[in-house]
């Protein structure tokens, strides 16, 4: 294999950021405040674990969509950050990103099921089967063609400290991150908030912030951050992503038939059936825009793709498609281009 170096350069990007920080410090509103602040058509949406409360704040935003999640295997997160792209959003806020580590059908649950099922029941070994769910919620996040904003829950301790006038008070502080030990390093930017709402950048590639205290940042204190991700070269077209079979907590194949013959079900815009999905109200428009954004196709060389005529008569989900525009273009980014001289040469042959 060739390889080869290239001169560094400054592209535009979409962050990666994440806010910890204690209950009710602030990390549900602080993450809709830079969210709004990062959209420029305002089209956000929201992977919501917390029982609905970002909802809570609607009258105080512009208008934003939500996903309800109730189990927190990290494959629906996945498939919510799927959704949300092939939906056209342009921030997707994850709140919170803890619950696929230590709610209910998350990381840590998966792992004591695979302990149970190992024939050893030796709790280290059963991590191998488990972390590689672990990676693809990182690299889904990582991958995807929309900004991320998550937030995370901190352990909370309570410490004895004295206030301005030299009282004794006991303060609630948050400590390290409930998720996997070194989630930090997956982001560009980590605020930690505290029970005063202040917000302290802890890790930061963006210099225009880096080592700030604030106490209730707003949409403005954001600016050199969005600034940071929009200048520079334009974002080269996302690298295809070929679509892994993972497994479900039933041992079913996402992607794949049950014993029934049926698709497993899913409340996932990919896991719905593209002749379905096409007959909705944005369902054209929002496919149009995903197949042009992410393989800069028009719908007419789409269909050829597929085979189909038009798409009401393509008979698999909006996944199966996209799984497939990925493998021609994969395929595609295999096929040497001929130098100029020789594409003349051929011309006039």
């Amino acid at each position: 294999m060739t390889v080869s170096f290239q001169r560094a350069t400054k592209k535009q990007a979409r962050l990666r950021m994440a806010i910890d920080g204690p209950s009710g410090s602030g990390k549900t509103y602080t993450a809709l405040v830079f969210a709004f602040a990062l959209a420029e058509a305002g089209r956000v949406a929201l992977i919501d674990t917390e029982h609905g409360s970002a909802s809570k704040y609607a009258d105080l935003f512009p208008p934003f969509d939500t996903l309800e999640l109730d189990k927190f295997d990290p494959r629906l997160y996945i498939e919510g950050i799927q959704a949300a792209e092939a939906a056209g959003y342009e921030v997707i806020v994850i709140d919170s990103l803890s619950h696929a580590w230590e709610g209910e059908g998350g990381i840590l649950e998966l792992h004591d099921q695979a302990t149970k099922r190992s024939q050893s029941g030796n709790s280290f070994t059963a991590w191998k089967d488990i972390t590689p769910i672990q990676r693809q919620l990182v690299e889904g996040m990582l991958q995807s063609s929309c900004h991320i904003i998550a937030t995370m829950r901190s352990k909370m301790d309570y410490i004895q400290t004295t206030d301005e006038k030299g009282r004794s008070v006991i303060r609630k502080v948050g400590l390290a991150p409930v998720q996997r030990q070194g989630m930090e390093y997956e982001f560009d930017i980590l605020c930690d908030m505290d029970a005063d709402h202040n917000l302290v950048v802890s890790k930061t590639r963006c210099f225009a912030i880096a080592d700030q205290v604030i106490c209730k940042p707003t949409a403005a204190w954001f600016a050199p951050i969005r600034a940071w991700v929009t200048e520079g070269a334009p974002i080269p077209p996302p690298a295809p992503k070929l679509a892994e079979a993972t497994t479900t907590g039933n041992g079913t194949q996402a992607g794949a038939t049950s014993g029934n013959g049926k698709q497993p079900k899913s409340s996932a815009v990919v896991d719905q059936y593209l002749a379905q999905y096409v007959t909705t109200k944005k369902g054209p428009e929002n496919w149009a825009l995903t197949i042009r954004n992410r393989f800069s196709l028009d719908e007419t060389k789409a269909l050829v793709i597929l085979g189909v005529e038009n798409l009401t008569q393509y008979a698999g989900t909006v996944g199966d498609a996209l799984h497939t525009l990925q493998l021609w273009d994969a395929e595609q980014a295999q096929i040497p281009q001929a130098a100029p001289a020789e594409a003349a040469q051929d011309g006039a042959a």
